[in-house]
């Protein structure tokens, strides 16, 4: 917890990507390198 929890605001940004694996291809989702990279420069610290 302590890597992905702000310790400041005590906050976190968790970005759940497995829905394609129970419903399949989504778009956004068809690239996951791509998305991770962006999802991270958005501030995410978990996916």
């Amino acid at each position: 917890m302590e890597r992905i929890v702000d310790r400041r605001t005590r906050r976190t940004v968790i970005v759940p990507m497995d829905h394609g694996i129970t419903v399949g291809p989504i778009l956004g989702l068809i690239d996951l390198r791509e998305t991770v990279e962006k999802v991270a420069e958005g501030g995410a610290e978990s996916v």
